[in-house]
């Protein structure tokens, strides 16, 4: 049985190809220096922040961890 041919349109090859490009980039020039970067906790929060805006407003219930009792 002969392997499948690789194609350029393979769904993983744009993935492939991205990580590469970066890959290639820090072989070339080395990482930021740490100032210059931007820390995780500054785009997450701002991700959370732009989730609970588009929240309906009864959809704060969800998130309270106190049990139902029927």
């Amino acid at each position: 049985m002969s392997p499948l041919p690789i194609t350029v349109n393979h769904p993983g090859r744009a993935n492939a190809d991205q990580l590469a490009a970066v890959l290639e980039d820090f072989a070339a020039n080395g990482l930021s220096v740490p100032q210059q970067r931007t820390p995780r906790e500054t785009p997450r929060e701002t991700h959370f922040t732009r989730l609970l805006a588009q929240r309906p407003a009864g959809g704060a219930a969800c998130l309270d961890r106190t049990p139902v009792v029927r």
